[in-house]
């Protein structure tokens, strides 16, 4: 989307996720470093900007931070859609 200059895109929930390497070089940690501040403060401070998708979000960032973070053998991070506890 950035390279296209995209502000929105639909896609169908039914189509499978195909991650490609030029997917996993995405560098996601600079990407939150840089975009996580600016979204924080319009979030805290009343914004028109809230939406529905908050679930999804947070499911987003869970798995964003199981990858920085490896988590202790035995432990199962998921998800809160998938009805198991997040540890």
């Amino acid at each position: 989307m950035i390279d296209q200059q995209l502000e929105s895109m639909e896609v169908d929930d039914d189509e499978p996720v195909n991650i490609t390497p030029c997917d996993q070089r995405w560098d996601l940690v600079q990407i939150l470093q840089k975009s996580l501040p600016s979204l924080r403060n319009e979030l805290a401070h009343g914004s028109s900007m809230l939406t529905n998708q908050v679930l999804g979000t947070i499911e987003l960032v869970a798995e964003i931070l199981s990858q920085i973070y490896a988590p202790d053998s035995g432990a199962v991070v998921s998800g809160t859609s998938q009805g198991r506890q997040s540890v």
